[in-house]
């Protein structure tokens, strides 16, 4: 079956099980591929949700699939009636699905990363701060989630799809890179969508203030403008705590990049060693600062230059970061 006819029976008043079942599997097949992409690309490591990608990939688009007291799926119909597709050819609707589902993928990712990362409360608030000083940008509620809404309060939100995370990072290292403040990085979210009006004039609050920390990253600032949660442990716990996640992630990221040949052993190992000294100089009382992520990287490396930096080693030591100080953070707040 053709997957408008199959869309055109789930949006009917009587649902055909075997139709509402074909949506289902193609929806979970989109959503797994776009999850495999991020992982494949080092944007996303599912074992810091619990969840192996198959469960991340239904989990993420399950509440589309709900129905109210007459068996509508409301989500579904809320999305479908809101763009043109009925007189679309089949290639054209297959698009307007995968662009929902995509959306629902972020949307879940952003959930989830919202719930394993409560550091992000600082920014949080920055954003909201911004936006009350700010005509142009306003916050509402859509889902269960606050969003970033560019136009007046009281315009609806588009039903574009929604920016991919990678898009608006570049964006917003492209601010930071003139030396934003962070009411500025908020206040671009307008510019951004002047100049790419294909996605959505909204946000989720939480995946762009995601996107803010990661930028901050990219142009080798370790000191983030995130809180950190109050250190209960003693300094020699947060050391432990911090080879723990350190190890935690070696040992899930040595098969992507030693055992495929991305990178030789003594360099990955290296990679870890200098994480544990940025992790340390930002977690540990009275540790010694280690600078910028190359400065870091050059203590293990003598001679690296900024530019052997940038091609080989940047990418990869910023992620690995990220991820240990994820696993770090769920460790120290069930562990304070």
């Amino acid at each position: 079956m053709k997957i408008k006819n199959i869309i055109a029976s789930t949006l009917s008043e009587k649902p055909d099980r075997y139709a509402v079942n074909e949506l289902v599997d193609e929806c979970y097949r989109l959503a797994l591929a776009y999850l495999q992409k991020k992982a494949r690309s080092g944007y996303l490591l599912p074992h810091l949700f619990g969840l192996c990608l198959e469960d991340l990939a239904l989990d993420c688009f399950a509440d589309l699939f709900q129905r109210d007291e007459n068996g509508k799926f409301n989500l579904l119909h809320q999305y479908f009636n809101s763009v043109e597709w009925k007189d679309e050819n089949d290639h054209d609707v297959y698009i307007v699905l995968r662009r929902l589902i995509f959306s629902k993928v972020n949307e879940g990712l952003f959930r989830r990363y919202r719930e394993a990362d409560p550091t992000l409360a600082k920014i949080i608030r920055n954003i909201k701060d911004a936006v009350k000083a700010d005509e142009k940008l306003y916050l509402t509620r859509y889902n269960g989630s606050a969003w970033l809404i560019f136009g007046q309060e009281g315009d609806e939100m588009n039903n574009l799809p929604i920016a991919p995370v990678e898009v608006l990072e570049a964006h917003l290292i492209s601010y930071l890179c003139r030396s934003a403040s962070s009411h500025e990085l908020v206040s671009s979210f307008v510019k951004f969508i002047k100049e790419q009006p294909y996605y959505c004039n909204g946000y989720p609050v939480t995946g762009f203030a995601q996107a803010i920390r990661a930028a901050y990253v990219h142009v080798g600032e370790t000191a983030v403008v995130v809180e950190e949660p109050d250190q209960l442990l003693r300094p020699e716990e947060v050391e432990q705590a911090i080879q723990h996640a350190t190890q935690k992630v070696q040992s899930v990221m040595h098969e992507s990049y030693v055992k495929k040949g991305k990178v030789c052993l003594s360099t990955f190992e290296t990679y870890f060693k200098t994480v544990q000294d940025i992790l340390t100089s930002q977690f540990v009382r009275d540790a010694n600062p280690v600078g910028s992520y190359f400065d870091a990287l050059q203590n293990y490396i003598p001679g690296l230059s900024r530019g052997s930096y940038s091609q080989e080693h940047r990418n990869i030591l910023e992620y690995i970061t990220k991820l240990s100080r994820s696993q770090l953070l769920v460790y120290l707040r069930n562990h304070s």
